[in-house]
């Protein structure tokens, strides 16, 4: 595990497992200024994260980091983080913000593989977590640049545009060429 020391007073730990079940101030800052994704450990091995339920192996897996919506969509959990050390994930913004320290996401990071799906999600619509949520998304505001506003802004109308003058050329090629627009010949 690596350790990054940023000061003599504080070390900004990257396993979720080693971060102190309360957070100073100081430290809130220096974890929530290293972003989730610096936590999360999306790459990492997860044969720590082996568990035996009856008679089988269960492991913690990469596709718990996005949630599929009913269209298909794929929505990252941005909160969710892997822990090598113990093979267990923890809720990011819980940990900074929440003070529920009994909550297993918080305190010692949950491993249930065989009922994850459901306690994942149950733990996302949960009333703490959707107040620390709240909390991170108003610390993200606060510490968002107007420059990094605008340019997501922009790159968004581009999109949109780009996305616009494909459709028009696929509309006018098909009418040049007398085609259907149902794919029938």
């Amino acid at each position: 595990m690596h350790n990054n020391e940023l000061d003599s007073d504080t070390i900004l730990r990257e396993d979720p497992a080693l971060w102190p079940l309360q957070l100073k101030e100081n430290e809130h800052m220096k974890y929530l200024n290293r972003v989730y994704a610096f936590f999360q450990n999306q790459d990492s091995n997860f044969e720590s994260s082996k568990r035996m339920f009856k008679n089988q192996h269960r492991y913690y897996s990469v596709k718990y980091f996005q949630k599929v919506m009913n269209n298909g969509e794929k929505c990252d959990r941005k909160w969710l983080m892997f822990s090598e050390l113990p093979g267990c994930v923890f809720c990011y913004v819980c940990k900074l913000f929440s003070t529920d320290y009994d909550n297993v996401f918080v305190k010692s990071g949950f491993y249930n593989w065989k009922k994850a799906k459901q306690t994942i999600f149950g733990h996302k619509n949960s009333k703490e977590h959707v107040q620390c949520m709240i909390k991170w998304i108003e610390f993200i505001k606060q510490n968002t640049h107007v420059d990094e506003y605008m340019v997501s802004q922009i790159k968004s109308e581009f999109n949109y545009w780009f996305l616009l003058n494909r459709i028009v050329a696929v509309i006018r090629s098909l009418a040049e060429r007398g085609l259907a627009f149902r794919g029938h010949l």
